[in-house]
């Protein structure tokens, strides 16, 4: 077997099926990654019984394949592959199969690498791809995935809480994500194949890997029996559902606040991170008044720090209610917009945070649950 194709491509193929390797593979099989030639093009792929991904690129394949390479597969080993792929100079590269079918020269400009084979047999097949369910907006998907998935937990323990739950309606795809102390949804508009309402829960650091590379326009989704799939641009991405009871996360949603506070979303953010240098990841204390947002943190030995901005408050009384920093960094960030509108019913419920009606769409909230304050 040999191919030359385009450097970047060839990295970001690698870079795409990289990230089904398992860091610890149950299997050294699975640490490697299958490269298969044929026509005008060369596809590379992952697998690890949870999670797969299938890239495609443009190629120059030799019109003959050496007896010995079977259907035009080697295993290459992922991780170093991908590293290499990476450091290679700007110029075309060539793979090529020795006669023997024991190793591969891997040549970019003055660059030769050899790496040995995995026998391409012992890979296990990849998943089924489910069939069509909609397609959504690729750059839409991805800001979603990127507000929302921040939200998700970090504890394996509670795997439905490590996942983003995807739920379709009519043409509204949601995507809500919730670790029990805050909460992220946002809803966007995508065209649906089927009639069929589906809710799932897909691992949120897979969704995160996926989105920030996907390429093409738009992303086409597949519901299956157990696993979900992404495509876009040729490239293709699927992992299994988490199993479990995502909570019911609507009641937790106000309807309805009795006061909130609009506030520049990159001042605000600045203020938090100068006052938390003091507080670290205990809480910070927001106290709003007609036209200002003072924040405040820590005391005692361990010092203390104070800061203010300006902010629209509307409400009946003025408000003091306390978060950890780095959720309310998160919420800020994901708000996406140039103003942040936080929404509260009082210092001992949860606020929201969400773009302001005329500085974005109101299809983003982002739920925070408070910290008790010490009276």
């Amino acid at each position: 077997m040999k191919f030359t194709t385009d450097r970047k491509a060839f990295a970001a193929a690698c870079g795409w099926v990289n990230q089904s390797l398992p860091a610890r593979p149950a299997q050294p099989i699975l640490g490697y990654i299958p490269v298969t030639a044929a026509g005008g093009r060369v596809t590379f792929s992952s697998f690890d019984y949870d999670t797969a991904a299938v890239a495609p690129i443009a190629a120059e394949v030799a019109d003959t394949l050496a007896d010995d390479a079977g259907d035009g597969t080697v295993l290459l080993p992922g991780r170093l592959l991908t590293q290499i792929a990476r450091s290679l100079p700007d110029a075309p590269v060539t793979v090529a199969l020795d006669e023997q079918g024991t190793t591969v020269t891997v040549k970019s400009g003055r660059a030769t690498f050899t790496l040995p084979c995995g026998p391409p047999d012992d890979y296990p097949a990849l998943p089924d791809v489910p069939p069509v369910s909609g397609v959504a907006d690729c750059t839409v998907w991805r800001q979603a995935v990127a507000q929302v998935t921040p939200a998700a937990g970090p504890d394996d323990t509670l795997p439905v809480l490590t996942g983003a739950r995807l739920e379709t309606s009519g043409d509204t795809l949601t995507v809500v994500a919730t670790d029990r102390y805050r909460l992220a949804i946002r809803e966007i508009q995508w065209k649906p194949a089927t009639d069929a309402e589906t809710a799932v829960v897909v691992p949120a650091r897979f969704l995160t890997a996926t989105a920030k590379t996907m390429p093409g326009d738009d992303i086409t989704i597949g519901f299956g029996d157990g696993v979900v799939s992404f495509q876009s641009g040729g490239w293709r991405a699927s992992a299994r559902v988490l199993p479990g009871d995502f909570p019911k996360y609507r009641n937790l949603l106000p309807d309805t606040f009795d006061s909130y506070a609009d506030v520049e979303a990159a001042p605000f953010a600045e203020a938090v991170k100068r006052v938390a240098l003091v507080t670290g990841q205990a809480p910070i204390r927001l106290i709003f008044t007609e036209d200002t947002l003072q924040l405040a943190g820590g005391g005692g030995d361990d010092g203390a720090a104070t800061d203010s901005i300006e902010a629209a408050y509307s409400g009946d009384a003025d408000v003091s209610i306390a978060f950890n920093p780095q959720y309310l960094l998160d919420g800020i960030g994901a708000v996406d917009a140039t103003s942040v509108r936080i929404s509260m019913n009082g210092p001992g419920k949860a606020a929201v945070l969400a773009a302001p009606p005329d500085d974005g769409p109101a299809d983003f909230r982002y739920l925070l649950m408070p910290v008790r304050q010490a009276s």
